[in-house]
């Protein structure tokens, strides 16, 4: 692993024709040897909790320059000097390039982007500043998601009485996964507007992630009569005068959803009769099978936090299909480089995504109408669906991930122990 100042060195020798970093320095210093040579000719004076990404030119074709020399994207070529960064090396920043719509195919293309990277770095002070501002509404968070604990097994006097709501976890997210976030975010906003200046600060990170709080309430049964207790006691909550103000309702799924129709309904009138607000509802089919509610409430001071509702079996699926989706989108899956390698192949092949897509649907199938009425105990032994090896390698079944994780779990254990 390169630690900051070894990176620097890396890519000191590198000259972009633009770049981005802190708005409050931009007009003051010199751009640094890591960063090259920026044009700073068109920023505007900005906040001082600011980023701006601006002066991107378009990239030159690869075709009307030096063949022989590594592409680098955004028209920048290294130098005929800069000694490529290995494969350890680029899984660590993997994820940055990929929110860059880049994925390494060869070795050519393995001369870091180090604009890349300098887009996470110059994201991660205002990230922080985020974070913190979402630590601080965490509390208040926590106490609105007491609501649920009377309904949660094993928070009686009788833990064996039956509860409709088997766990409930909460988290807020990090500065690093904030400043990754917002990267995905950045360049797709550039891609819209002809890669020019997108001005970033903490307002618009606030507005655009809405899970930097998050719950998740996994159902014991999977069933709507639970998923109508947990909407019952938000519908109470609201009405008391307590509740948080919901600002989107998704239902996902298909023929299976957790979320009733009548219990949107219910949701969305009881928060415009406390608030004068309808909530957004979005009911979509994922192309995976996935299936939960997720509703988005303001936790204060502008900070948005997410519950997640779906059963047992759903969660279980939806561990490995977090995973799949990291490796489809490019990024390095820590302890399963040949997973990394598989999904990323698939990624470039539109049939070969098709029929994945229809093996992850099918686990999802399972979990929805089977798993997730199983207590956690027999949940355990339940086997995912066989992956088609004539199709795709034996380390794409799930089976074979679960094993891993496991395997992995194992290990973390005994040196806790």
């Amino acid at each position: 692993m390169l630690d900051l100042q070894n990176l620097y060195l890396k890519f000191s020798n590198i000259s972009l024709r633009s770049g981005l970093k802190s708005a409050h320095n931009a007009l003051s210093t010199p751009p640094s040897p890591f960063l090259g040579k920026i044009n700073t000719s068109n920023l505007a004076p900005l906040n001082a909790d600011t980023v701006s990404f601006t002066g991107r030119g378009k990239a030159n074709k690869l075709n009307k320059c030096d063949s022989n020399r590594p592409f680098m994207g955004d028209g920048a070529y290294p130098s005929e000097n800069l000694r490529l960064v290995s494969d350890d090396d680029i899984k660590t920043y993997e994820i940055i390039r990929s929110a860059f719509g880049r994925t390494i195919i060869d070795n050519a293309d393995k001369a870091m982007n180090h604009q890349a990277y300098s887009a996470y770095r110059s994201l991660l002070p205002l990230a922080s500043d985020v974070y913190k501002q979402a630590k601080r509404a965490q509390g208040g968070f926590e106490i609105t998601m007491c609501i649920f604990d009377s309904l949660v097994e094993g928070n009686s006097k009788s833990n064996k009485k039956y509860k409709p709501i088997a766990e409930k976890t909460t988290r807020v997210k990090s500065p690093q996964s904030i400043a990754k976030k917002m990267a995905v975010k950045v360049a797709e906003l550039e891609n819209k507007n002809d890669g020019y200046h997108v001005p970033v600060n903490q307002a618009f990170i606030k507005a655009e992630l809405h899970d930097l709080l998050g719950a998740r309430l996994i159902l014991a049964n999977g069933t709507r009569s639970e998923m109508n207790s947990v909407v019952n006691r938000l519908v109470e909550s609201i009405e008391s005068g307590h509740g948080p103000r919901i600002k989107t309702i998704k239902n996902y799924g298909a023929g299976h959803k957790y979320l009733s129709p009548s219990k949107s309904d219910e949701l969305e009138a009881v928060n415009y009769k406390a608030y004068g607000h309808y909530p957004e509802v979005v009911n979509k089919k994922k192309t995976s099978g996935y299936t939960a509610t997720h509703i988005i409430i303001e936790a204060g001071n502008g900070i948005d936090a997410e519950i997640q509702i779906l059963g047992r079996g759903v969660a279980r699926v939806k561990e490995i299909d977090d995973i799949c989706y990291k490796g489809l989108q490019g990024k390095a899956i820590s302890g399963m480089s040949d997973v990394s390698k598989a999904l990323k192949a698939i990624s470039r092949d539109p049939d070969l995504k098709k029929e994945f897509d229809k093996y992850i649907t099918s686990a999802y199938e399972i979990a929805r109408t089977q798993w997730d009425k199983m207590p956690d105990e027999e949940l355990k032994k339940q086997k995912f669906p066989a992956i088609d090896t004539d199709i795709f390698p034996p380390c794409l079944d799930f089976n074979n991930i679960r094993a891993v994780l496991d395997e992995k779990a194992e290990c973390k254990k005994h040196r806790r122990g």
